[in-house]
């Protein structure tokens, strides 16, 4: 256990205070902007389709639950590494098309609705990767990989009291900017869909540094 002498919160300067708030605004905007069912689909339906689709997920989360509960040093960084590779990712929905026998545009037969995180990317593209051989898709699943695991360990560094938080706050938008724009190159890979950025374990990063513990002496 720590001692109550051991443990301070992050200095955070006022000027920061309000980076968090203005992305979330910003992210909101651009989720809802789809509609309320992908913001639905995001946060609500992927994780109860996943736990329904893999029944050993649901023993995942639990062991998560107790982890969290009893590793208070690694609690922080540990809810945003669960966050960035089980709810955040890429949001790939099908484009309709217009058929001349019908006045609205159809949905694509053999096309869904897929929510590409860290976790899950390498199964869905794995086929695609090895029949095209695009080693740039490749690079980009990569990088939304290694994305997911710097916003954990940012959080990471700012407990054990080797990221001050100006550096902390740099890193995390940062890590929002390249998630975000990768999805530029990222629609010339993948055709016919609409694809939305879903940062969405750097961005509760972001906005919950200032609450973040610093724990002075290590164990």
């Amino acid at each position: 256990m720590f001692e109550e002498r051991d443990v301070v919160r992050l200095k955070m300067p006022r000027e920061l205070r309000w980076i968090g708030p203005l992305f979330l605004i910003l992210f909101l905007v651009l989720w809802l902007r789809r509609g309320l069912f992908p913001f639905f689909f995001i946060l609500i339906l992927f994780p109860i389709i996943a736990m329904v689709a893999v029944p050993q997920v649901i023993l995942l989360v639990a062991a998560v639950v107790v982890f969290l509960y009893t590793s208070e040093r690694h609690r922080f960084s540990l809810l945003i590494l669960i966050l960035s590779f089980f709810c955040s990712g890429i949001l790939m929905e099908p484009i309709p098309f217009p058929l001349p026998s019908s006045p609205y545009p159809v949905m694509p037969g053999e096309r869904f609705t897929i929510f590409m995180t860290p976790l899950l990317s390498p199964f869905i593209l794995l086929f695609q990767i090895l029949r095209t051989g695009n080693f740039f898709l490749l690079f980009l699943l990569t990088l939304l990989i290694v994305l997911a695991a710097l916003s954990a360990f940012v959080i990471h560094r700012v407990s054990q009291g080797g990221l001050s938080a100006g550096a902390a706050s740099l890193a995390l938008v940062l890590i929002l900017l390249a998630w975000t724009f990768m999805i530029l190159p990222l629609s010339f890979e993948i055709n016919h869909y609409y694809l939305t950025p879903v940062p969405f374990g750097p961005l509760i990063a972001l906005n919950i540094l200032p609450w973040v513990p610093v724990y002075e002496k290590a164990l």
